[in-house]
C-alpha cells in the first residue's frame, strides 16, 4: 500500500448507561445474588417462600 493513506480506527464512543463492574470478587466473597431467609436463615430463598420450619431464636 504505497499511496500514503493510513487507515485509522474508529472514534471510541461512550455508551450510555451505568457502565459495567470491573472490579474482580475475592475467592471469600459470595458470589451473585445470595439471600438469607429471615425465617430459618438459610441461604437461597426469602421468608416469603419459606417451606422450612422456623429457627429458634
Amino acid at each position: 500500500m504505497g499511496t500514503g493513506y493510513t487507515v485509522l480506527p474508529p472514534p471510541l464512543v461512550r455508551r450510555p448507561g451505568r457502565p459495567k463492574k470491573q472490579r474482580i470478587k475475592d475467592q471469600d466473597e459470595v458470589l451473585g445474588n445470595c439471600r438469607r431467609c429471615g425465617k430459618c436463615g438459610a441461604l437461597g430463598h426469602m421468608k416469603k417462600t419459606c417451606k422450612g420450619p422456623s429457627a429458634q431464636p
